[in-house]
Parts: C-alpha cells; sequence; structure tokens
C-alpha cells in the first residue's frame, strides 16, 4: 500500500520536440512512480521560441489529463537554447540582496548579453576582499512567464525553472555520487542537436548549443512506434550531420582547459545521453574523436512503478524532480 504521508515531485523538460515528465517520491531514485513523453508537432517550438502557442497550450492540457497534474506543482526546464550561463564579477560594496538591481544596471555597459529583456540567476563561486565571482544564468523574461502563463492556464503550479543540464548532472550525481568527476563534460545528444555542458564540481561553467546538419523536418515522429523518431531521408546524410558538430568538442574542450583552467585541469570524462536514433553510431565517432573515456550510462537498475526500465532519455527528467525545494 502506498505511503499517504510520501511525496510526489512532478518535473517537465522542455525542448523543441518533446515534453518528458517523471514523477519521484521521497526524492529516491528507489521511488520513480512514472516517466512518460508527449512528442510536439514540428514547429511549434523553434530553437527554444514558442510559435505556435495554441497548439503547444493544447499539449501541455492532454499533458495535465493523462499524467494526473491538474492542481499540481510542477517543476520545468527552460529549453537549453534559450539559457545563457557566464562568469561575472560583481564587486564586493555590491550588498547581496541588490546584486540582480546591479545586474540590470550593468547591462550594456560592463555586461553584454545577447538576451532582450532577461531574467537573472546567479550562484556565487568565490570572493575576495573586493569582488565576488558568480555564475550568471540569463534567460528571455518572454519565454519564462509565457511558459509558467500555460502550465497556469491549463491548472498546473509551474514551482520552479531549471536547466536540462543541471538536471542531468543532478541524476548522475544522485546515482554515482563519489564517482563523478572534478571536470566532466556532459552531452545530451538529440536528433537536431548537441546540448553540450562542462562542469567542474558540480557547477555549469559552459553551456552550448551544436546545431546537426539536420532538422526535425527530417525525421518522422511515431510515437506509438517501439522506435518513436525514424529518419527520413538518405543514409549518408543522417550519418553525415553530426561530424562537424564531433569535431567542434575538441575546440570546446580546448577552450576550457586553457581559458577556464589556465592550463591546469581538464576534461575528463564525457557522459552521453539522449534520444538520437543512432546514439551508439554518434558514440563510436566521439571515441575516435576524442582521447577520454565516453561513458554511455544506459544500464540503470532504476525501474518506474510500472516495472518499466529507465531510459537515457528520462534522466533529465528524474534529475529536475530530484531538485530540493526552492
Amino acid at each position: 500500500m502506498r505511503n499517504l504521508f510520501s511525496k510526489s515531485r512532478h518535473a517537465i523538460i522542455i525542448t523543441d520536440h518533446v515534453l518528458r515528465y517523471a514523477e519521484v517520491r521521497n526524492q529516491s531514485l528507489d521511488h520513480i512512480n512514472t516517466a512518460a513523453e508527449r512528442y510536439i508537432p514540428e514547429g511549434v517550438m523553434v530553437h527554444g521560441q514558442i510559435k505556435e502557442v495554441d497548439t503547444l497550450l493544447s499539449l501541455l492540457q492532454d499533458c495535465v489529463e493523462e499524467w494526473g497534474l491538474k492542481g499540481k506543482e510542477v517543476m520545468f526546464t527552460l529549453p537549453d537554447t534559450q539559457v545563457l550561463v557566464r562568469r561575472h564579477t560583481i564587486p564586493m560594496d555590491v550588498e547581496e540582496d541588490h546584486i540582480l538591481g546591479h545586474l540590470y544596471m550593468q547591462l550594456g555597459e560592463t555586461l553584454h548579453l545577447p538576451i532582450e529583456q532577461p531574467v537573472f540567476d546567479w550562484y556565487e563561486i568565490e570572493r575576495d576582499e573586493e569582488k565576488r565571482d558568480v555564475l550568471l544564468f540569463a534567460a528571455p523574461e518572454p519565454t519564462v512567464t509565457t511558459i509558467a502563463r500555460l502550465m497556469r492556464e491549463v491548472k498546473m503550479k509551474p514551482r520552479a525553472a531549471d536547466l536540462s543540464a543541471l538536471s542531468l548532472y543532478r541524476f548522475y550525481d544522485t546515482w554515482l555520487g563519489e564517482e563523478t568527476p572534478s571536470h566532466v563534460m556532459q552531452m545530451q545528444v538529440f536528433p537536431d542537436a548537441f546540448h553540450v555542458s562542462i562542469f567542474h564540481d558540480g557547477l555549469p561553467l559552459i553551456v552550448r548549443t551544436m546545431n546537426l546538419q539536420t532538422s526535425m523536418e527530417d525525421w518522422e515522429v511515431n510515437p506509438h512506434d517501439d522506435d518513436p523518431i525514424q529518419w527520413n531521408g538518405p543514409p549518408e546524410k543522417v550519418f553525415s550531420s553530426w561530424k562537424d558538430a564531433v569535431g567542434e568538442l575538441n575546440k570546446l574542450l580546448h577552450f576550457y582547459q586553457f581559458n577556464y583552467q589556465h592550463g591546469e585541469a581538464a576534461v575528463s570524462r564525457i557522459r552521453i545521453s539522449g534520444d538520437h536514433p543512432y546514439l551508439e553510431r554518434i558514440i563510436e565517432d566521439l571515441r575516435a574523436s576524442v582521447d577520454l573515456p565516453v561513458d554511455y550510462l544506459y544500464e540503470s537498475e532504476w525501474k518506474t512503478s510500472q516495472g518499466h526500465g529507465l531510459e537515457t532519455k528520462y534522466y533529465p527528467a528524474v534529475g529536475l524532480a530530484l531538485k530540493n525545494e526552492v
């Protein structure tokens, strides 16, 4: 009999092509109640921007009914392509309560962002007598407010926004604990893009999206098929589509080692997850290109309460549901 005093956490990962949901009880990997998904028609969201609001609203309404989310507090991620992560320095004479105001005052002066109407969050990395070194998170305010508004319209209660990279890291850290290296690259591999993040001791110092030479127009989505995403074009096109992105990874690793760590440290391991149908082929090419261990941690011991194995594509959603109270 289910413990009536246990508390379930609800989380939705939002990407251009899919909504992924997880319900986790007691913030424990041993109590994953549900992992489910709902595919988004091509063109509804493009590079994280909502192009067809009414269609997305209808999809969310279906999700509320199917997943039993009416009246529930739900955490969600912002689309990866809409979030910027950057290190920034703030003078120590700026009081902590005034930091957000200070950031807005510095826009266009010492703080230049390719985002109009940003909203901010920040995390202090270190400080000295003169300055704080912070990790700055910025996203377009219209994207944040639109997603939250749509969730409220379908009777969900948006609880907190997060990054899918942080959610994925949280899952791995909960699962593997001390096995997590100090400097690690995460790759979420989707049919049209790599979402790449580099973490140092739990902080996402670099977050990048690398577009592949395909778009969701090139894929056929059949949610009821065992392989829900299938390639529609010539094989040679899909097999060459990720070559440029794989080549860029070495440049990003080098940039991190020498620009962020001044040559004193480097990424020691890469972890891959995602729903690209040719993920294993991509891993083969990556291992041939990058002189680092590449982990594809797909054989987890975790199952949903229905007995379904937890696929790697659900790791970020489960990790988001493990997020501490905010």
